[in-house]
């Protein structure tokens, strides 16, 4: 399985190309090499190690479910990337993003959960909030880690991985929102 993770990484990295826009030159497939390691650092197996590392691959490349299959990832893996990926057929970000947590939802699969779980915890601990948008994040923060707080909480509050989202997401938020107040009040 050492073997198929390297792979995923080798396939993240030619496939997943850009940067993220926190700062316009950390590639963007690092983000999914970190949620991998998230899982693994969490206790996770190989094979949902293996569907993080892949969670961006069909919403951020032209790769489809056929092609991962063709390259010999497990029916597993596969029905977890489909799980934890956005719809790209749908335009507006905030309902893509209502899309996959009711997707999340409906499916009942706990693993799924805690992949989009790692997916956000890496997230929430960019760069990118920073000091610098005193309007953008506390929404975006509301709106991305609402659900997944409830149903972290619901199915997953026992597990490390949840303890290290709400450390990293209370973090996030007093940043932000020390940011907002001081911006507010100009003191």
């Amino acid at each position: 399985m050492d073997l198929l993770r390297q792979r995923a990484k080798e396939l993240a990295k030619d496939r997943i190309t850009g940067v993220r826009l926190f700062d316009a030159k950390t590639p963007l497939y690092l983000h999914s090499w970190k949620v991998g390691d998230l899982l693994a650092e969490h206790g996770f197996s190989e094979e949902i190690q293996i569907a993080g590392i892949l969670h961006d691959i069909l919403e951020d490349s032209r790769t489809t479910t056929d092609e991962l299959r063709e390259l010999g990832y497990a029916e597993n893996i596969l029905t977890l990337v489909q799980l934890v990926s956005h719809d790209n057929a749908i335009i507006n970000t905030i309902e893509q993003w209502e899309d996959l947590m009711y997707k999340l939802i409906r499916a009942k699969n706990i693993t799924a959960r805690a992949i989009k779980i790692a997916d956000i915890t890496d997230n929430i601990t960019e760069p990118i909030i920073r000091r610098n948008d005193s309007h953008f994040w506390p929404q975006h923060l509301s709106r991305t880690t609402g659900v997944p707080l409830w149903y972290g909480y619901m199915y997953l509050r026992d597990t490390s991985l949840y303890q290290e989202f709400l450390r990293r997401y209370f973090v996030a938020m007093h940043r932000v929102h020390d940011y907002s107040f001081w911006s507010v009040t100009g003191l």
